[in-house]
């Protein structure tokens, strides 16, 4: 291993090291919670351990770029889903290319801003694990969205200063953005990190739509970055489960909060179910897909990942419906919504 290499996974274990002192000390209050949410098969412990391991191996992967590896496999599927969701029309093979070569330029690619959106995303996932140790704060926010929007929007990582909307939702007035997200990442940095604060976060954030564009993928970053500070294990909103998504998140606006954290947990289980046989920890990878209740895979075939499997996914979406919600699909009134 070269000195520079060497002296790089250094700094990314010392703020691994730093994070994690961070989250062991400081009190914050608890909100109160409803325990019987919950049907995640893994412990607090395992998720926190699962994390630590996660964090360690996407730091020591950025640098030797392994195939098909945590790494890749997190990004490609983190920027594919959530591109794909906003109407991006660039297959899972040319995300992984833009993801290789770092390039804005496909030869066969018809649309340039998909390919430069893609680009920017995959930049923005090194950018939300390089800033682990940085506090929620509205500067920040704005930092993401400047990495997502750069060259796409003429300004971007700023409020909006023209009205937008998501549907029937209505949203904030750009006069009343900078007052609603101060308040906002204010009471958010007031509690204990848990899976419930980081939805309730989500659902505002997005209702306050704050930026002209972008907010879905902005919304859905936080969201990941924060189960990592928080020692949880992250989601990825699939494309295959927009629907449930999308309909989640407006019950929660209705009051009805527990289909979409039971949806998150959902997610939660199906990346740590891809993730897991991954890991090089021997020892913890066993004990997360005991749990979880699935056998190792052989990689021998595999070309990589980009969202659960079919039979996976039905799974835990049939969990979500065990909490009392009804979903319905109407696939002749679809439509696609960016948020």
């Amino acid at each position: 291993m070269s000195l520079e290499i060497g002296a790089s996974i250094g700094v990314c274990r010392y703020m691994l090291n730093k994070l994690f002192s961070f989250l062991a000390g400081g009190k914050k209050e608890k909100r109160p919670t409803d325990s019987s949410l919950t049907d995640m098969p893994l412990s607090r412990e395992l998720q926190r351990r699962f994390v630590h391991s996660y964090i360690e191996q996407i730091a020591s992967e950025r640098e030797g770029r392994v195939p098909n590896g945590v790494y890749e496999t997190s990004v490609v599927s983190f920027v594919f889903n959530h591109e794909r969701i906003e109407g991006s029309s660039l297959t899972e093979w040319q995300t992984r290319t833009v993801f290789e070569t770092r390039d804005t330029v496909l030869a066969d690619s018809t649309t340039p801003g998909n390919v430069r959106e893609t680009a920017n995303h995959t930049k923005m996932f090194d950018f939300l694990f390089d800033s682990l140790d940085r506090e929620l704060t509205p500067e920040f926010i704005k930092e993401i969205h400047l990495q997502l929007m750069a060259g796409v929007m003429d300004v971007p990582g700023q409020w909006k200063i023209l009205g937008n909307g998501v549907g029937s939702v209505i949203t904030a007035r750009p006069e009343e953005v900078p007052t609603l997200i101060d308040r906002l990442v204010s009471e958010y940095n007031k509690y204990e990190p848990s899976l419930e604060n980081i939805v309730r976060f989500h659902v505002r954030f997005e209702t306050i739509h704050p930026f002209p564009d972008g907010n879905g993928r902005v919304g859905r970053a936080i969201a990941f970055r924060e189960c990592l500070r928080a020692g949880l294990v992250p989601f990825i909103v699939t494309d295959a489960s927009k629907e449930t998504y999308y309909t989640s998140l407006d019950e929660f606006r209705a009051g009805v909060t527990t289909p979409l954290i039971s949806y998150a947990e959902a997610m939660q289980v199906d990346f740590a179910s891809t993730i897991a046989p991954m890991l090089a920890d021997r020892s913890l990878s066993d004990s997360l897909l005991g749990k979880l209740g699935i056998e190792r895979p052989d990689f021998k075939d595999d070309a990589g990942f980009v969202g659960p499997s079919t039979k996976s996914l039905k799974s835990s979406l049939d969990s979500v419906e065990k909490t009392g919600s009804e979903i319905k699909s109407d696939h002749k009134t679809h439509r696609t919504r960016r948020v």
